[in-house]
């Protein structure tokens, strides 16, 4: 009765694995055979069972078959290779009870997807070199227009989509230290299920796999169809492959302007896979691209960092051009420059504008008692004294010429440049820098002459200088120490 109800599993017309509880041989259904596309002499050991989520082996002790004999009944997804292809499917396992009290468990065997294992790595829908051509022109459209913070992103997405297109489980990009001898996972992708490395591949030294290094620095290319049959040399490389459920792996080297950058590579951890040349080739286009990539996201850093070095050049170049080397304040042309602004803009606007002419009382004679030295240095503080004080009203202080100053004041009418005038006056006492030669106050001093364009409206600039000379002249003519401004003078006591 036993051997009836198998010859009737046999010809039922499902997909079916069977056997007595009380025997370790299973048996196929004719229906299974024909799916399978087995002959009548294969048996289980032509099957390997993988996990469908992790895509790892299944070890004996957690075969779907020994979980289905364990449960009554119960439903499973695994994957099957068998021979050169590979099957995703559903298990449905329940134990039945024929006549006699014999006990059957019945898997029924459902196929979900099947691929060629030969051609596993070339999806069925995107079977032809064409398909991975456009695949490529669309990776390269995206890495060509990377920007600088989107560069990492998209190779993760490239690798991705190399990945899928070949149905490989793992992809990833390494990048060589500069002496070549660590290496980091600096990109990766791992199709759904399977365990990402990345973050514990980081500086890895490459005298930890020798093999590898070898073979990646000279040939350029490492690949391996089956991680079990590695040389002895290769045992480090081997354990670490195993280590991460490797059971094929290939790399290419990835280069930067002629120097070894890393390389590029993708595992495949469900059954030993036989890499083919166009394989090769193809992720050494895809290589070159994410080269390519790098180079020109470099190209374009380098070109913004001269960019910002030739604008910080530039801007120092013109503080050189515009300041005075000796006080640090604005210098003779950059006077000439503003004044004329200040000058368009007062007209069109219908605005004064003022302007102070400072000339350092007696400096001959203080360079003569003190030297030159000592002499550029009162320059620097009375300049500096000049510029903080004129900051506050908005005026541009300049080296006019020698020991004269200048102090442009946008605006400004006569009242308030008189004010400022006197402010000056005042700061440069307040530096008591000694000065024995001047009988009459014995520290420096300064004489200023204003002038302001709401006097003569119709005049021009060189007027306006010219007027605020003439008031420069009579302060000094006037004892010096003063501030003169058309016919209105003050001596300042402090």
């Amino acid at each position: 009765m036993k051997q009836d109800y198998a010859a009737i599993l046999e010809q039922l017309p499902v997909c079916l694995i069977y056997k007595p509880v009380n025997s370790k041989t299973y048996a196929f259904s004719t229906e299974f055979r024909r799916q399978f596309m087995l002959s009548e002499s294969d048996t289980l050991s032509h099957f390997s069972f993988f996990n469908a989520f992790s895509g790892e082996a299944v070890c004996s002790s957690d075969s779907p078959l020994v979980v289905a004999e364990r449960a009554n009944e119960v439903c499973q997804r695994v994957h099957i290779v068998a021979r050169d292809t590979r099957y995703t499917c559903i298990f449905h396992s329940t134990h039945v009870c024929y006549e006699n009290q014999h006990r059957y468990l019945i898997i029924r065997v459902s196929i979900d997807d099947v691929q060629d294992i030969e051609s596993r790595m070339m999806n069925a829908s995107l079977a032809s070199h064409l398909s991975f051509s456009m695949l490529l022109s669309s990776i390269s459209t995206q890495l060509i227009n990377a920007k600088s913070n989107q560069t990492d992103s998209l190779i993760e997405q490239s690798l991705g989509s190399f990945g899928q297109f070949f149905n490989a489980d793992r992809c990833y990009l390494f990048r060589f230290s500069h002496d070549k001898r660590f290496m980091d996972n600096t990109h990766e992708w791992t199709a759904p299920g399977v365990t990402p490395y990345k973050d514990e591949l980081q500086q890895m030294p490459l005298d930890h796999l020798p093999y590898f290094d070898a073979a990646i620095k000279t040939e350029a290319v490492f690949k391996v169809d089956d991680v079990q049959k590695l040389p002895t040399e290769a045992h480090l490389e081997q354990a670490e492959f195993e280590r991460e459920g490797i059971r094929s792996v290939l790399c290419v080297a990835v280069y930067l302007n002629d120097d070894l950058f890393g390389f590029i590579g993708c595992d495949i951890l469900s059954h030993v896979h036989h890499w083919r040349h166009f394989e090769v080739r193809y992720l050494k286009l895809i290589g070159e691209m994410v080269s390519e990539t790098l180079i020109n996201v470099n190209n374009r850093r380098t070109l913004q960092l001269l960019q910002k070095e030739l604008i910080e050049a530039n801007k120092s170049l013109e503080k050189q051009v515009n300041i005075d080397g000796l006080t640090g304040i604005a210098n003779r042309r950059f006077f000439d420059i503003s004044l004329a602004r200040d000058w368009s803009n007062a007209q069109f606007n219908l605005r004064a504008l003022s302007l102070l002419i400072i000339d350092v009382d007696f400096f001959k004679r203080y360079n003569d008692t003190y030297g030159h030295v000592s002499g550029d240095e009162a320059l620097r503080k009375i300049a500096q004294t000049i510029n903080n004080t004129m900051r506050s009203h908005g005026g541009l202080a300049a080296r006019y010429g020698g020991e004269e100053f200048a102090v442009i004041l946008p605006s400004k009418t006569e009242h308030t440049c008189y004010a400022a005038a006197l402010k000056i006056l005042e700061a440069v006492r307040e530096l008591k820098i000694e000065f024995s030669s001047n009988k009459t106050e014995g520290i420096v001093t300064v004489s200023i002459g204003c002038a302001c364009t709401t006097y003569h409206a119709d005049e021009s600039i060189q007027g306006l200088i010219n007027r605020a000379d003439q008031a420069l002249y009579q302060a000094k003519a006037g004892g010096r120490n003063t501030v003169f401004f058309d016919n209105f003078t003050s001596k300042c006591s402090v």
